[in-house]
């Protein structure tokens, strides 16, 4: 599984100079589209926030090439992490489930 962690963040908006993005700007957004691997894990606190963590599979196709080589079907696995209002949200997802996600990339601190 990889060790990419999605942090749902909508907040984020890009800014414009003379109709062109900063040059010395970076963005990290990510938008994944998959299905739910496994029942999400939701943690709530005394705070009142929740944190949801679930398995998100997506799809590559196989195809054959020109030349008749095969390529086959490749699915990669991303773990998802959801928090307080997208995490109620979550909890109610089951495996299987097609789900639309988008975030900002996180290196998984394990992987480091």
């Amino acid at each position: 599984m990889h060790s990419i962690v999605i942090l749902f963040n909508f907040g984020s908006r890009f800014e414009l100079k003379n109709d062109k993005l900063d040059t010395y700007m970076s963005v990290n957004r990510v938008i994944l589209i998959g299905n739910v691997g496994q029942d999400p894990r939701v943690k709530y606190f005394d705070t009142g926030s929740a944190v949801a963590t679930f398995p998100l599979a997506t799809t590559d196709r196989g195809y054959t090439l020109q030349n008749g080589t095969q390529i086959p079907e490749r699915t990669e696995w991303h773990n998802i992490v959801a928090s307080n209002r997208l995490a109620e949200i979550v909890d109610k997802y089951q495996p299987g489930a097609h789900a639309k996600t988008a975030g900002v990339l996180q290196a998984d601190e394990a992987s480091l």
